[in-house]
């Protein structure tokens, strides 16, 4: 990726930098290092509340997509928070500049 635009600007994430992955317009490729996923529990206002469970692993070369916070039958918000250990560097972009990349989005959206 080239980092001559924001979109596509890679970033180092510090291990004290969680971010919550609830950005459907965006997509976050782990550069170098790992991220971990967890399922966290958020107020309406998107605030977590607590750590949550994890849930995968994302390794040097994976992508993930954002995805909007899901609401229970009991009116209780989850969304998924990702923990970059020390060292990683991940690259943010566009959903739209990853569409224009020429490779298979289902097998992207299987994983």
């Amino acid at each position: 990726m080239s980092t001559s635009s924001s979109q596509q600007q890679c970033k180092p994430i510090a291990r004290q930098s969680p971010l919550l992955l609830d950005d459907l317009s965006a997509f976050w490729s782990v550069a170098n290092g790992n991220l971990d996923v967890f399922c966290v529990p958020v107020d309406a206002n998107g605030k977590v509340l607590a750590q949550g469970i994890h849930c995968f692993r994302l390794g040097a070369g994976e992508i993930m997509l954002g995805c909007q916070p899901a609401v229970t039958a009991r009116k209780k918000s989850f969304a998924l928070r990702g923990y970059p250990v020390a060292d990683t560097q991940l690259e943010q972009g566009t959903t739209s500049f990853l569409l224009r990349r020429d490779f298979d989005v289902g097998v992207v959206a299987s994983i």
